[in-house]
């Protein structure tokens, strides 16, 4: 799989097939998936968004992230099953001069459970083990 692309027909095959299968299990996956996570997955990217607020309890965590060029507001809440886990990645990709923006995340199965996985620009990832997922968006900072 180190070959360029291109550069024989068995790498098109062998590479075109590993596209299809991983297309079939993330598919399947979002479909297995609770409603509310299912329409996030689908429907939403918060690439490059700040994070406005942050907000925990013993068994809730919320944040408040504005996308600023849709501007919108979106609320995101969990009903955790258990700790929150927060992993640090380094190297020159991440600022921590900066503040966090939101670069990427994904779901989990995990037991019984699910994990929303985030990256942030300061090299934060969050690790959110949850049973019930909220998401909701409103306009920018309405009256």
């Amino acid at each position: 799989m180190n070959t360029e692309e291109g550069q024989t027909p068995e790498f098109d095959i062998i590479w075109d097939q590993s596209i299809e299968n991983l297309d079939r299990h993330n598919e399947e996956f979002i479909e297995s998936c609770p409603i509310t996570v299912k329409n996030y997955i689908r429907n939403e990217t918060l690439f490059n968004s700040p994070i406005f607020c942050v907000g925990d309890s013993e068994s809730e965590y919320k944040f408040v992230i504005g996308s600023l060029n849709a501007k919108q507001i979106y609320y995101i809440n969990y009903e955790l099953v258990d700790e929150i886990k927060v992993e640090w990645h380094l190297g020159p990709a991440f600022d921590k001069t900066q503040s966090a923006l939101w670069l990427y995340d994904e779901f989990h199965k995990v037991d019984n459970h699910y994990e929303h996985h985030i990256v942030f620009s300061d090299g934060r990832e969050f690790i959110i083990p949850f049973i019930s997922f909220q998401f909701r968006k409103t306009g920018w900072f309405e009256d």
